[in-house]
């Protein structure tokens, strides 16, 4: 998935913000559509990866995970 982000990146299809909201937010909604996930928000699952860095500001970032919480139970940490 990462090389694909690259990508579309580098093709300058979309802004940054929006290729991000959509392999983040969309997919998360596309893959479980049963499951509330991918947004912050009272009553959503607390499934969620923290990074070292802005993905917004530097795209390697996502090939650098802090914190993998999956359903408010810690997977891993850095």
């Amino acid at each position: 998935v990462l090389d694909e982000i690259n990508n579309l990146e580098r093709l300058g299809v979309m802004p940054r913000t929006e290729l991000l909201r959509r392999v983040t937010e969309l997919n998360a909604r596309a893959l479980f559509p049963g499951r509330d996930i991918g947004r912050f928000a009272e009553g959503a699952e607390a499934s969620l990866v923290a990074l070292a860095a802005d993905p917004l500001l530097d795209l390697s970032a996502l090939k650098r995970p802090m914190l993998l919480l999956k359903q408010g139970e810690l997977l891993s940490t850095r």
